[in-house]
């Protein structure tokens, strides 16, 4: 263990390691789209219906949660669009799905621009 995590004989440091983290994220961030739907009515439209077919049964029906957790209240895993387009496409421990092949992204991102809606009412 000692010798794993001392820098002298390893060359392992917290600084790199936090830097590689830290790319890996800036990678992430990137390849994640926010929903391009922001204020699209037609697509707002479409979200509102992507969501009740797949998200009111644990969300309820107006978002304000049941099984899952309230979408219009703070979130564990961020608010923003790309917090919630990675939400919905990968999923999160303890019961949320990813729906990434169910929906694809045009779909999950037309239902984070309708999520967005209703967080801002």
């Amino acid at each position: 263990y000692v010798v794993s995590y001392t820098p002298a004989i390893s060359g392992w440091s917290f600084y790199k390691k936090y830097e590689q983290e830290m790319a890996a994220a800036a990678r992430t961030e990137k390849a994640v789209p926010a929903s391009s739907y922001a204020g699209d009515e037609k697509a707002v439209s479409e979200g509102k219906e992507i969501y009740a077919t797949n998200c009111a049964a644990c969300h309820n029906a107006d978002a304000t949660g049941g099984i899952g957790p309230n979408l219009t209240a703070a979130l564990k895993y961020g608010s923003t669009e790309s917090d919630l387009f990675t939400s919905v496409s990968k999923g999160r421990p303890n019961g949320m799905p990813g729906f990434l092949a169910q929906l694809g992204s045009d779909r999950i991102s037309k239902t984070v621009a309708f999520l967005e809606t209703v967080r801002k009412k």
